[in-house]
């Protein structure tokens, strides 16, 4: 599925015909994640998102192109470590 959305063509091509409904679903699913997160203006929520995401992109596509070899755990591990970077860069301790 990563391959199908991301690393492929198809996201362009069903993004110019529907609107971003997957992106939105995502952070409305990351804000229930962490109650902290209702304390930040949503435009710095969504900055936060938005760089997490970038994050665990470059991760999966790394993954998927066979360019590291992380197991689960150890992706899940550097994606925590940068949430928690990135929230405590917003004041959220």
């Amino acid at each position: 599925m990563f391959k199908a959305l991301y690393l492929s063509d198809y996201r362009r091509q069903f993004l110019e015909r529907n609107t971003d409904k997957l992106s939105e679903e995502l952070f409305a699913a990351f804000l229930q994640i962490d109650n902290r997160l209702s304390k930040l203006e949503e435009s710095k929520a969504k900055t936060v998102f938005f760089k997490l995401v970038t994050y665990w992109l470059g991760i999966g596509t790394r993954i998927n192109t066979n360019t590291i070899d992380l197991d689960i755990d150890e992706a899940t591990e550097m994606l925590e470590e940068m949430y928690k970077m990135l929230t405590r860069k917003e004041g959220l301790l």
